[in-house]
């Protein structure tokens, strides 16, 4: 499963953004997506940063691998407005967010585990499934822990039963979005948690 480390400093009631937008390339031009069947074959896994030179370049580079990837492969990951985002505190260490779109409001809450050494602000790391936080990795170290449960936004699973395409939370909101793969969704949803740290510090 997957694991993200977010450097949120909990318990500082000022957290600087590192950029102020969620996708920085979002104002730049789409590439060019040619039909499947027109794609050149590449047998030997190409360089990412082929003609980057600059952190200009790189912006540009990154959005168009970003697309390339949600429209061939995951599906478009789409973005929230600060104003479409509520998040609360329930007591020290429960977060819940609300993100509402199109009139329909999905609900994400996650608890935090704080450390029981050092002291705030402490960086978090946020996993999914609460299986891919090894707890000796964490355990004796200053780092405050949070769970992702993606079934709150997706519920695809190999292992039980799970609901189809367009029958998802992620779905209401995104009704045109039916032919998303889990993994958009999924990240769409880590991306909302981190949008709700932000709100409350």
């Amino acid at each position: 499963m997957l694991a993200f480390g977010v450097l949120v400093a909990l318990g500082q009631s000022d957290i600087p953004r590192v950029y102020d937008v969620e996708n920085t390339g979002s104002q730049l031009a789409k590439p060019v997506m040619p039909e499947p069947d027109q794609l050149p074959i590449i047998r030997e896994l190409p360089d990412a940063l082929e003609g980057v030179t600059s952190f200009a370049d790189w912006q540009k580079r990154r959005s168009d691998i970003a697309h390339m990837i949600q429209h061939y492969g995951i599906g478009e990951k789409p973005a929230v407005e600060p104003s479409q985002v509520k998040a609360r505190m329930e007591g020290d260490s429960a977060l819940v967010v609300d993100v509402t779109v199109n009139g329909q409001t999905l609900t994400l809450r996650s608890v935090i585990t704080y450390p029981k050494t050092g002291q705030p602000p402490y960086a978090l790391m946020i996993g999914t499934s609460m299986i891919s936080l090894p707890k000796q990795l964490f355990e004796n170290r200053p780092i405050a822990l949070m769970t992702f449960h993606e079934s709150q936004v997706n519920d695809y699973s190999q292992w039980r039963p799970h609901h189809d395409r367009g029958e998802h939370n992620f779905d209401r909101l995104y009704p045109n979005l039916v032919s998303n793969g889990a993994y958009s969704e999924w990240a769409w949803g880590l991306s909302r948690l981190i949008d709700g740290l932000q709100q409350v510090a």
